[in-house]
């Protein structure tokens, strides 16, 4: 319900913010480093980077974080299940 609302309300107000491209490249360049910081194996940073890379070049950038996103909840889901069976 949230993300509709937003969503709408974003689309109600369009508002043109400068500079919001560069503000939210950054913001996600430090929580990538800070995530790295904080594991010991970095299989999430790494699979994370490389799956979004990936699906950028044979998907485009149309759906691309649809398909990344469907992607890490699947391979998630997969190592989730795998350390239950060990």
């Amino acid at each position: 319900s949230g993300a509709l609302f937003g969503g709408c309300l974003g689309q109600a107000l369009a508002l043109q913010i400068p500079g919001l491209e560069f503000v939210m490249t950054a913001l996600f360049i430090v929580l990538c480093l800070d995530q790295w910081h904080r594991e010991s194996d970095h299989l999430s940073t790494l699979s994370g980077l490389v799956l979004t890379a990936l699906t950028l070049w044979l998907v485009g950038k149309t759906y691309f974080l649809l398909v990344t996103l469907l992607l890490l909840v699947l391979e998630y889901s997969w190592l989730d299940w795998r350390r239950r069976q060990s």
